[in-house]
């Protein structure tokens, strides 16, 4: 039997996987195992890998081009401590990795960070374990009942309008850009292209429970804006809106209330 450690063995032998093979390991580990089986093992944990990271990251993968995709993959491969098994959290690993160990390269776009976020913001969204809610009304009047929000509905805030970004438009300038990621009630992922001060909206919708007139106003405030009737009908439109789209299902009825 081994005099080695089992503990050692495992941590030689994924050190030897992930490295794909540049990392040796003792002798004693391998034993007679032939380089071509283990060639099989570290093919299949990087390919394995690299099906997720193209499926959650496929613009990212487009812009910078198959060669710098596939050297990206490797560093996160070989550089990134995963701290969960899961398979669907491997993409938010290698945000995790983009954000603490990545160097760019001159020739990579200066947004990857953000878009390979907005891409993330896709799956988070889709694989969310959250049900859809129930308690509302749908024709209900929003100005007056506490807005009901789809389920998963995420906003972001990006420097870049990464939402347009694609191989023929990689070329992006700074843009400040809100975007709204959410599930609605056909659990279909949708996204809005909306601005800072609308997004502030949706997270006083999400953090407080007011009405709607009442979460413009609380809008409003924290702008710093004055209180007109121009105004507040203004914002009570963006919420009618977002019942259209989908992003709003109603609004809720307390079981005593008359309306």
């Amino acid at each position: 039997m081994s005099s080695i450690p089992f503990k050692s063995i495992q941590y030689q032998f994924t050190r030897y996987i992930r490295s794909r093979g540049e990392q040796p390991v003792e002798t004693e580990i391998v034993g007679d195992i032939e380089p071509r089986r283990l060639k099989i093992y570290r093919d299949l944990f990087f390919n394995n890998v690299c099906g997720f990271l193209d499926s959650t990251f496929p613009v990212c993968a487009e812009i910078l081009g198959e060669q710098r995709w596939r050297e990206l993959s490797e560093e996160f491969f070989l550089k990134h401590e995963c701290h969960t098994p899961y398979f669907l959290k491997i993409s938010e690993e290698f945000l995790l990795f983009l954000a603490q160990e990545y160097s760019p390269k001159a020739d990579d776009i200066p947004y990857l960070k953000e878009l390979a976020h907005y891409e993330w913001l896709e799956l988070a969204v889709d694989v969310a374990e959250v049900e859809q809610p129930r308690d509302f009304d749908p024709n209900a009047d929003l100005s007056s009942h506490v807005p009901v929000l789809a389920a998963a509905t995420e906003g972001a805030f990006y420097q870049y309008p990464v939402h347009n970004a694609s191989a023929a438009n990689s070329a992006l300038l700074p843009q400040a850009t809100a975007l709204i990621v959410y599930r609605d009630r056909h659990d279909t992922v949708r996204f809005l292209h909306t601005n800072p001060f609308t997004l502030g909206l949706l997270v006083i919708l999400q953090d407080e429970e007011l009405t709607g007139q009442d979460a413009v106003i609380a809008l409003l405030n924290q702008a710093g804006m004055g209180l007109s009737d121009t105004a507040l009908q203004g914002g009570l439109q963006i919420l009618e809106q977002w019942q259209e789209q989908g992003l709003l299902l109603g609004a809720r009825i307390d079981s005593n209330s008359d309306a």
